[in-house]
């Protein structure tokens, strides 16, 4: 009986020490079971005899070969912390890796294995993936790597790696990872995932964070919804992609600024990953940022606001720009100019490799308008159709004022609007602008010359060879310089041929001054270097309009002239040789009742006594000017007046010849000429 008993009290203690020394192999056949379950073989393991709580591996090294790749992990120093009841029923407390190495070899870059998902005919189960595994993955309740080393390498890329540490606990997934490119840092990678499927990222460099992202997962029988909103610094997140062989445009590796994106995508549990399906696939994003672009040689630098939303949908691609949308540019040299809000709604449908749809452009000073239609096709042939809304005149010069300093004369607009269309076409390459701006009913002033209801329609054409068109129609119903003249009304076309040398073009076109008419026939000349000779048909100028220029007291005069003007231009220089004017042969009349000053000039002048006479009632029958005119405005006119008087000397004939030389340019401006004639007539009978 004492025997038994004593077998008994000892059972126990063997019962313990048999548990102690089968601790080693109850540790490792449960590491080994679970590594298995993963996919690893061949697991060899150098471990020492464990205590009652922990267990200590030196050396644990596994392989795992499939899906295009090779998997090797190893670790070094490994304790795993356990209570031996638990341990029993496969459980461990913690399993604390001091640390660990995991090699990945691809068979495939990850294009190659993208191209390779795209032909594999079976769906991808996400189920496989689904993210409640993950903590489910260690064999313990904690995971903790303190030093973790995972390189990736694969044909056509550079080798990547991570050195960082790993936190795994039930509730909590923690890690934070350097990022470095064929042995070359690019920043740090730290992460948080929960059992709620709530995702946190952050990569950043030394001092400043790239990119920020927090991801919900949604996982259901049918489907998995992601909706993530991310942060991307671009001004330090270009930098580093440039690092990673990634060729940028210039433009955008000098953007600088703050991206806030929100997205929501939705994918089926069983998803075919062929290119037909993925543009199938729904999903939608949201589109904040603050981005800046600096100036470049003769390109103004840019402030752009984005406010915009991007759609996929039954294999359609939406963009739309919000109108809050708004872009600023800024020259060194101009003052600011003023912001333009964009919007834009545009549709691409990838099934017939075609984009379309509207983008607009609006500023509110000035308040422009200008909408455009557009279609496009995948090798970038199409069109675009401009239209600018009806704009008022008088609220762009403001605006043309402050972007122009250095011009100093303006002309003060008072009513009049702008309004233009157009088309871009593009086609292999090549492309062919039209416009079509119209002025309309546009009044203005400059100095003290007005122009009333000048209208312009025009159509305008530039190709990429730099030949440059335009043709159309020009009209003004009349111009004040205190002689009115009414007109002209003429179509033009204008031909430029890329390399600053312009041919204008206009047909015959008549002007109206002094009730009476100036026919100018066509006419061609460079516009930036005018040089014509042609001559100007005038017909029934009104002696009375004419002497009213001259403001003399007494003067009265009736008839027609008519003749031509032989007229020169250089550059800005004109003149008129030979100029000839004849009256009608009705003739006319002169009445001269002279002041009592010019009066008193005659009884000391016989001569010019007998013409104050003559003039008195001069019916002529002939009227004959010649006019020579000097590009500073001087000009020499030389009349010829031949008739009667009848209640001077029995109206004997008179013959009389007057030499007026004035500056006419003097004449516009001032348009006072008193005492002119009288001067005239006194120097013709002084000679």
């Amino acid at each position: 009986m004492k025997k038994w008993l004593g077998l008994l009290f000892l059972l126990p203690l063997l019962l313990a020490g048999l548990v102690w020394l089968s601790l080693p192999w109850s540790a490792q056949y449960l590491i080994e079971r679970w590594l298995t379950e993963q996919g690893f073989v061949a697991p060899a393991f150098n471990m020492r005899h464990p205590s009652w709580e922990k267990l200590h591996i030196d050396h644990l090294s596994v392989s795992q070969t499939g899906d295009g790749r090779r998997v090797t992990l190893s670790a070094d120093h490994v304790e795993l912390h356990f209570d031996p009841i638990n341990l029993l029923q496969g459980q461990l407390a913690e399993l604390r890796v001091q640390q660990a190495r995991l090699d990945i070899v691809a068979d495939h870059s990850l294009k190659g294995r993208a191209e390779q998902l795209q032909l594999q005919p079976d769906p991808i189960d996400l189920t496989r993936f689904h993210p409640r595994q993950l903590f489910s993955y260690a064999p313990s309740r904690r995971l903790v790597i303190a030093q973790l080393e995972l390189n990736y390498t694969a044909p056509e890329q550079p080798p990547l790696t991570l050195l960082g540490n790993v936190d795994l606990e039930p509730q909590l997934l923690q890690s934070r990872m350097q990022i470095q490119l064929d042995q070359q840092p690019l920043g740090y990678l730290d992460l948080n995932f929960d059992p709620d499927y709530k995702l946190q990222l952050s990569v950043s460099n030394t001092q400043q964070p790239l990119l920020q992202s927090q991801l919900q997962l949604s996982p259901d029988a049918q489907n998995w919804r992601f909706e993530a909103d991310t942060t991307v610094h671009l001004q330090h997140l270009l930098p580093a992609l440039e690092s990673l062989q990634i060729s940028l445009p210039q433009e955008v590796r000098r953007l600088s600024g703050v991206l806030k994106l929100n997205s929501q995508l939705e994918l089926p549990v069983q998803l075919t990953p062929d290119a037909q399906t993925m543009l199938h696939l729904d999903s939608r994003h949201d589109i904040a940022a603050q981005l800046r672009l600096p100036g470049q040689n003769s390109m103004p630098g840019s402030n752009l606001n984005l406010q915009a939303g991007l759609q996929f949908l039954d294999g359609s691609i939406r963009l739309q720009l919000k109108p809050s949308t708004r872009l600023v540019l800024q020259q060194p040299d101009i003052p600011e100019l003023p912001p333009i809000n964009l919007s834009a709604d545009l549709q691409l449908q990838p099934h017939l490799m075609q984009i379309n749809g509207v983008v607009g452009l609006r500023t509110q000073e000035p308040p422009l308008q200008l909408d455009t239609e557009l279609i496009l096709d995948a090798n970038l042939n199409g069109q675009a159709s401009l239209n600018l809304q009806p704009v008022q005149l008088a609220a762009l010069l403001p605006a043309l004022q402050r972007l122009l300093p250095q011009q100093t004369t303006w002309p003060d607009i008072h009513q009049g609007q702008l309004q233009a269309g157009g088309e871009l076409r593009l086609s292999k390459g090549d492309w062919q602008l039209e416009l079509r701006p119209a002025l309309t009913r546009v009044n203005l002033s400059l100095d003290n010359t007005h122009i009333h209801s000048l209208n312009l329609d025009s159509q305008i054409e530039l190709a990429p060879s730099g030949r440059f068109s335009a043709r159309g129609n020009f009209s003004i119903d009349h111009t004040d310089t205190g002689l009115r003249v009414h007109g002209p009304d003429l179509d033009y076309i204008l031909t430029g041929y890329g390399n600053s040398q312009y041919w204008l073009q206009l047909t015959p076109f008549s002007l109206s001054a002094l009730d009476g008419i100036i026919a100018v026939p066509a006419l061609g000349f460079d516009p930036l270097k005018p040089e014509l000779d042609t001559r100007l048909a005038v017909s029934a100028f009104d002696l009375s309009r004419i002497l009213e220029l001259y403001p003399q007291e007494g003067l009265y005069g009736s008839g027609v002239l008519g003749g031509e003007l032989p007229i020169r231009i250089n550059g800005n220089k004109v003149s008129i040789q030979n100029g000839h004017l004849l009256s009608g042969a009705e003739g006319g009349v002169i009445r001269y009742q002279p002041s009592p000053e010019v009066a008193l000039m005659g009884q000391q002048n016989p001569g010019i006594q007998l013409a104050l006479g003559a003039l008195t009632d001069l019916r002529f029958e002939l009227l004959d000017l010649k006019l020579d005119y000097q590009p500073n405005g001087d000009a020499d006119m030389r009349a010829r007046l031949k008739g009667h008087n009848p209640g001077w000397q029995q109206g004997r004939p008179v013959d009389l010849n007057l030499n007026i030389e004035e500056n006419l340019l003097d004449l516009l401006r001032t348009l006072q000429l008193t005492g002119r004639v009288t001067d005239s007539i006194d120097r013709r009978f002084r000679r």
